[in-house]
């Protein structure tokens, strides 16, 4: 078979959920890995081996989440004219059928989509199968011009197979349309998180001797710069740090936070490495505001904490946190947030909350996961074939 994966990210972007899924597919069948041609990153015009069993394609798109807000403000109405988006899809549709004729020509075409704005290009490559992974809500995002919705309504009811990552993207699906829905979380690498115990100490942490508290993730402005501030200066005795990659429209706050002396911003770290961090972290934070977009995030820094036994305290940013129990304290101001984290510190030197945090981390792996995804791949397959 071979299996197209509409991705919204560049393969060698930050590791995350397409990326671990896309690894464990090509054990069994042919991948094609489409990303989006963006300015930063514009990728391979004719398919190229990024993995094994793995070909990368880059194909253009309008880049209406663009990080530069020029480019955003001047891209927008030029996708709104019919014509361009017309000329868009066929040189999608070209470049995904070129792609395509270089893979062995065995078995049906699947095409796993969560890249949504790719859909009229992928139906005309009259897959056997299109699923839709829905891992974000797009449209916490940015402001889309009102095609893009109809794109998102058009996929959510032509898909064959709907999974999604958060219950509260299932409710907005089944709102739009009373279809089935499968809740198929983020998970984590468990064994690479958890046995980095005994690693060397990254030479840019700061000195021991002070509780850490790390967050690791994306710095976009869904995070809440004013409650990690408030978190730095009622804990003077612990170190803050932050490892992430920083969006533009954050630099000014992400500068005025680390005027404080006990706050360290540690940029971007590959993917391999973060575990090396973790195992010298005395709590994980997840500072997020409460938005359309946090609303309905799964977020994979929870499972990842978890393996390498750090707690976890995460700001009250989705009602789906409360399914997670004691796995993660949720707080509902900054004063429960410090007092959350100041006890995190404490149970990480406990062995048998350490061993529910891992317990739970175990039970939650990517391979678990893509196997999950395989069999309702595979199932609706044999659906359709009747």
């Amino acid at each position: 078979m071979k299996l197209v994966f509409l991705a919204d990210i560049p393969w060698d972007a930050l590791w995350q959920r397409p990326q671990h899924l896309a690894t464990r597919f090509a054990a069994r069948w042919q991948v094609l890995w489409v990303q989006p041609m963006t300015l930063a990153h514009g990728g391979p015009v004719r398919p190229v081996p990024v993995a094994e069993n793995i070909h990368a394609l880059a194909v253009p798109l309008f880049p209406l989440n663009a990080r530069s807000r020029v480019i955003r403000a001047t891209t927008r109405p030029v996708s709104r004219i019919p014509a361009a988006r017309s000329l868009l899809v066929a040189a999608q549709s070209a470049m995904l059928r070129s792609g395509l004729a270089t893979m062995r020509d065995e078995g049906p075409t699947v095409v796993f989509m969560e890249n949504f704005q790719l859909l009229h290009a992928a139906e005309r490559l009259g897959p056997s199968l299109l699923a839709f992974d829905y891992i974000d809500n797009a449209f916490g995002f940015a402001e889309f011009p009102a095609y893009v919705l109809r794109t998102w309504q058009r996929a959510v009811r032509r898909a064959d197979l709907v999974t999604v990552t958060a219950p509260e993207l299932g409710r907005l699906i089944r709102a739009e349309t009373p279809r089935e829905v499968h809740l198929v979380p983020n998970a984590v690498e468990f064994a690479r998180f958890a046995g980095e115990g005994g690693s060397t100490r990254p030479p840019d942490l700061p000195p021991p001797g002070r509780p850490v508290v790390c967050y690791v993730g994306s710095i976009y402005p869904w995070v809440d710069f004013t409650l990690i501030g408030a978190l730095a200066d009622a804990m003077p005795d612990a170190w803050v740090v932050l490892i992430g990659h920083p969006h533009p429209d954050v630099r000014d706050a992400l500068d005025a936070l680390q005027q404080r002396p006990n706050v360290r911003f540690l940029g971007l770290k590959p993917y391999r490495e973060v575990p090396r961090y973790l195992a010298h972290a005395d709590a994980g934070i997840i500072p997020f505001r409460r938005n359309e977009l946090t609303a309905s995030v799964n977020p994979v820094k929870l499972y990842e904490y978890s393996a390498a036994g750090v707690p976890t305290v995460a700001s009250d940013f989705a009602d789906d946190l409360r399914a997670f129990g004691d796995i993660v304290a949720v707080a509902g101001s900054p004063e429960r947030f410090v007092a959350a984290v100041r006890e995190a510190v404490e149970l990480r030197r406990d062995p048998d909350h350490r061993g529910r945090l891992q317990e739970f981390a175990r039970a939650n792996d990517w391979d678990a996961r893509a196997a999950t995804l395989v069999s309702l791949i595979d199932g609706a397959l044999a659906r359709r074939a009747r």
